[in-house]
């Protein structure tokens, strides 16, 4: 569905050590979220290379409903990385 790999360049991708970086995709991590701590964005084009999609793919996600929500911030789309998490690992295999 994602491409080869995905799955290892996703939980890279969460794994990530640095100020802005989301837990691994536990439940607990998306069920009780830490107040007022910053949520990291992803453009369409970090989250489309993360899945080795076309972000294309995304942009036709978006209009028919499939796929992560995406957040408009102003007039930028924005995904969520919480929720980016929580979709995929509810719909693996779902989409494509």
């Amino acid at each position: 569905m994602f491409g080869q790999h995905a799955n290892a360049r996703l939980h890279t991708f969460y794994s990530k050590s640095s100020a802005t970086a989301v837990p691994e995709c536990r439940e607990t991590a998306m069920e009780h979220p830490v107040e007022n701590e910053p949520v990291k964005l992803l453009t369409r084009a970090q989250l489309a290379s993360t899945w080795a999609i076309s972000p294309k793919t995304l942009a036709d996600w978006e209009g028919t409903g499939v796929g992560p929500p995406p957040k408009l911030r102003g007039d930028l789309i924005r995904y969520e990385a919480p929720t980016v998490a929580a979709w995929y690992r509810d719909n693996r295999g779902a989409a494509a």
